[in-house]
This record gives C-alpha cells, sequence and structure tokens, in this order.
C-alpha cells in the first residue's frame, strides 16, 4: 500500500533559487506589476517563479497566460516550466505562446464566426500572403487591360519587392490601434488591400498580421465574450518582452485582463529594437497611466554576463533613464572575461563576413576550438544566408544553418503542412496549390546523404577533397545586382511556369498568371552546407 501511494504521488514542483529582488517580485500580491532590469538580470526566470508562487497558491492553472515575443521564447518557455513542474499535467494546462499564438487560441474557441471566418480557417506565412498578392494584382491587371493600359503594364510588373513593401506596410497599418494609419506608396493598394480581405473570407484564411487586430475586433464585439475569457483564461497575465509590443498588442492585453487587474510584465526598455515592425518603447509609459497602483520591481544584479560585457553595454546604453526608471545595475556576479573585439565595417557585408570565417578558421587551425563550438549570429538571414553559404562552399567550412520551417517552398515538411492545411480547410486554395505544385522527385532530396566531417568536402564520385584555407579567398568580385541568381541556392523543381486556365475554386477571375503557387526561391526550415 505505501509503494502504491509513493508512486502514484504527484511530483513537487522544483525550488528556484532567486536573489531577494527576484523574490519580491515573484511573491508580490496578485496585481499589475512592473519587472523592470537589464539583460541578465532574470526577468524571465522571477517570471516562472511568479508562475509557480501562483500554483502554489491554489491558482488553477488554466487561467494563468504566458506571453513572450517570438515562437522559439515560447519553447524554450515550455522546456523549462516542465522542469519546475515535471508532474506535466500543468504544463500542459498553462498557455504558454506568442502574441500570435494567444490571438489564435482565443479565435478558434470563440471568435471566429464574428471575423467571417470558421474555426478551421488556415494561416498564411509571409510567402503564401505574397503569392496570393501578386496573384491578385495580376488577374486585376489582365480586367482592366483594355480599359486602362498602364495599370494593366504596371501590375504585370508587381515585383518580389514591391510585394513586400506592400505587406510590410500592411504590417505596420495592423500593428497601431486607434491611430491613423500611414499612406500607401501607391494609391492602387487600397484596392489591391480591398480585393485581398475579400480572397481571405473566400478561402477562410488569414495571414499572421490579421490574428491580434482580428482578436481585438472580436473581443470589442462581444462584452459577454470579453468578460469569460478575462476570468477563466487570461485571470492572471504575464507578458515578457513587453518592450517589443505594439499598440494592437497592448490593446489586446487591456482587453482580456481579468477583474483583478493581475498582469505581470517584464521589460528593459534600452533594449527595444522592433520599431520596424511596430512596436513602441511608449507602451511603458502607457501601462504606468493605465495602473497608476502598479509595483514597481527593479532587479539589478546580473547573473549572466562578464563584468566585462556588462561595462561595455552600459557604456552604450550611457545608462540612460526611461520614464524615470533606470536599469543600472548594482553589481554583476561573473568577475571579469576577455575584452570583446568590435569591429566596424560600413557597408562592406562581403569582408565583414570573410573576417569572422576568417577568425573562426584560426582558431580551429590554432586548435582553441572545433568547429561545431563556434556560432556566428547575424541579421537579415536572406541576405546574409547566401553570402555565408557561398564563401563557405567555396572554402568548404563546415556550417549549420538554423531556421524556421516555412510553410511555403520545395521541402517535405512544407508540402506535408500545407496539405493538412488543405484537408483541415478545403477552401484554402493557396495551401492546396502549394502542395500540389511540389515536384515528387525534388521533396527530401539529400536527406540519406552521408555527412561529411570538418576536414572534408564533397569531391569526385563521392570522394573528399581537404579543407582549402579561407585566406586565398581572391578578391571581392562586384557585387551583383540584387535579383541576379545567386549560386549555390537555386533547387531542382524551381521553374517559372505557364499560365493554366481557370478551373472551378481557382482565384476570383483565374488562377496564378506565369507561375504557381508554391515555386518561391530557396529551400525552408534548417539549412545544411552542402549543395543540394
Amino acid at each position: 500500500m505505501t509503494t502504491a501511494a509513493a508512486a502514484t504521488k504527484t511530483p513537487t514542483p522544483r525550488a528556484l533559487p532567486l536573489d531577494l529582488l527576484q523574490k519580491a517580485a515573484a511573491e508580490a500580491q496578485p496585481g499589475p506589476i512592473i519587472i523592470l532590469g537589464g539583460p541578465g538580470v532574470g526577468k524571465t526566470h522571477t517570471l516562472f517563479a511568479r508562475i509557480k508562487a501562483l500554483v502554489n497558491a491554489d491558482v488553477h492553472p488554466y487561467s494563468i497566460s504566458y506571453i513572450t515575443f517570438s515562437s522559439r521564447a515560447a519553447d524554450q518557455a515550455r522546456r523549462q516550466l516542465g522542469e519546475i513542474f515535471p508532474d506535466g499535467d500543468t504544463v500542459e494546462k498553462l498557455f504558454i505562446g506568442t502574441f500570435h499564438s494567444f490571438a489564435s487560441n482565443f479565435l478558434r474557441q470563440h471568435g471566429a464566426s464574428r471575423i467571417g471566418r470558421s474555426p478551421h480557417y488556415s494561416l498564411w506565412d509571409h510567402d503564401q500572403a505574397k503569392e496570393v498578392i501578386t496573384a491578385i494584382a495580376s488577374l486585376q491587371a489582365e480586367k482592366e487591360g483594355e480599359e486602362n493600359p498602364e495599370r494593366e503594364s504596371r501590375g504585370r510588373r508587381m515585383t518580389n519587392h514591391e510585394a513586400n513593401e506592400f505587406l510590410q506596410w500592411l504590417s505596420l497599418n495592423r500593428s497601431k490601434w486607434a491611430q491613423e494609419p500611414a499612406p500607401p506608396k501607391d494609391a492602387w493598394w487600397r484596392e489591391l488591400l480591398a480585393l485581398y480581405n475579400q480572397e481571405k473570407i473566400r478561402q477562410n484564411s488569414m495571414d499572421l498580421d490579421d490574428l491580434v487586430p482580428l482578436a481585438v475586433q472580436a473581443l470589442e464585439a462581444d462584452p459577454k465574450i470579453r468578460a469569460v475569457w478575462s476570468q477563466i483564461r487570461s485571470r492572471h497575465l504575464l507578458v515578457d518582452e513587453f518592450q517589443d509590443i505594439s499598440p494592437i498588442q497592448y490593446r489586446l492585453l487591456q482587453l482580456v485582463t481579468g477583474p483583478t487587474k493581475s498582469i505581470a510584465i517584464a521589460t528593459d526598455p534600452n533594449q527595444s529594437i522592433y520599431g520596424w515592425r511596430g512596436a513602441e518603447s511608449r507602451m511603458l509609459k502607457t501601462f504606468r497611466l493605465d495602473y497608476p497602483e502598479a509595483e514597481i520591481n527593479m532587479l539589478r544584479l546580473n547573473h549572466r554576463s562578464t563584468a566585462t560585457l556588462v561595462e561595455m553595454a552600459e557604456t552604450l546604453t550611457s545608462n540612460e533613464e526611461t520614464e524615470g526608471l533606470s536599469t543600472t545595475y548594482q553589481s554583476v556576479i561573473r568577475p571579469k572575461g576577455a575584452e570583446p573585439v568590435l569591429l566596424e565595417f560600413r557597408g562592406d557585408a562581403d569582408r565583414m563576413t570573410r573576417h569572422v570565417l576568417e577568425a573562426a578558421e584560426r582558431m580551429v587551425e590554432n586548435g582553441e576550438r572545433e568547429w561545431e563550438d563556434l556560432a556566428m549570429i547575424y541579421r537579415r538571414r536572406n541576405a546574409k544566408n547566401r553570402l555565408i553559404t557561398n564563401l563557405a562552399h567555396k572554402f568548404h567550412i563546415p556550417y549549420h544553418i538554423r531556421g524556421d520551417v516555412k510553410k511555403s517552398g520545395l521541402n517535405t515538411p512544407a508540402r506535408v503542412i500545407n496539405l493538412l492545411s488543405a484537408v483541415a480547410n478545403p477552401r484554402d486554395v493557396a495551401a492546396f496549390a502549394a502542395a500540389a505544385t511540389v515536384e515528387p522527385d525534388s521533396a527530401g532530396r539529400g536527406l540519406n546523404r552521408q555527412r561529411r566531417r570538418p576536414d572534408q568536402r564533397p569531391g569526385p564520385r563521392g570522394g573528399h577533397q581537404p579543407h582549402r584555407s579561407l585566406r586565398e579567398l581572391p578578391p571581392a568580385a562586384p557585387p551583383q545586382k540584387q535579383n541576379q541568381e545567386q549560386p549555390g541556392i537555386r533547387h531542382p523543381g524551381l521553374e517559372h511556369r505557364e499560365p493554366r486556365p481557370a478551373k472551378p475554386g481557382g482565384y476570383a477571375g483565374g488562377t496564378v498568371p506565369g507561375r504557381a503557387f508554391g515555386s518561391g526561391p530557396g529551400p525552408a526550415g534548417e539549412v545544411r552546407g552542402r549543395r543540394a
């Protein structure tokens, strides 16, 4: 009997080490709380400790929502909270995700019918949305060509760059709330937007930027649903990386905050870098105006970085105060470390990348590190990926680029995702077309190839040739034009296709002229250091 009881006993939550400042924030009474501090002070750690304190106080996990900025951060939070609550059931009941997933969760459960969708709506990623927009533009050009040849010409020449500009304009406008939208670059964009919105409703679909604004729309339209949701699912809100939220995301928080105003935010205004995506650092000021009773907890002990890095960071931020709140550190736990090397390359991305790869090569040749010990972190993923892969291929440097799996492209996961989406939502023409146009012989190509050692590269007939020094690199060639084909990134099955005759269920007025869905350039997901 004793043994059986011990076997079924629920595991106790793991203890979390906290300094005094973190402990005060984690154990504060329910209500509005601001957790402020620079990098490495344990803001996220404190939010986890607060979740643990709420659960220990018999708060039902289903009424606790933890919202963070990125899917990767949400996955990491789920793993860490799974270690804190080893029973498994607690983490399953918590909501852990991004603003987009929080809004999608609400819409699928309660709000889809209020915005003209069914709960089985499809979500389009950026590339799928771009395919639909360019298709609509081309179809409109064909329809109006006889009456307005100038518009036909402009529509037919809607480039990849112009479609990206349109989506960026649309994304920035959706991030606003109760503000004047930015004017379109082209007056024709307003007409294109109306047709794009109609097409999404017709296909029972949304793009990612629709989720939060449409959730806000549904919540504002139905006070009863708002009251139920705030009482049950978001009675206790915890928001990480608050400095990166946009006005429309803040409005969503206002609508779902429970009657006890139990909302804890973790923020560092000096890290607000996503203004180009609609984030506004003034949201902290707005929060303090909306919740004047908010308790402010300043975390000032850096647990992560060396003293050298902290000193450099504080020099760069100039110890600025934001809204009268300073994020300077009291002390640093770790001692001084190696001095960082700061180099500036103005407008010369090729030389900068060579310098970093040369430094990595020297470390490996001198025996200081192995290739797998080194990492390169950079912005502008697509452009930088091409530069890195071209140089690494040329001099046979082993590498592994990590990235998210897109729903468009020629890879097998993308095809499966699109097929499942089309099955769940038969009206999603874009998903079906993207899955159907993948070439059968290109899916999964290279999955069974043998992984070579860092000092080897593919040779003739499966042989290998030794690694060649990067320092043998000849002078840089003149930069290629932006839309010129880059070596080593084109894949089998990627070609332009002739227009197909219109079929029932296709786009209003016809099918995509000149190109099939799913034929966008480049692989998606993880890109390994070998040619396809």
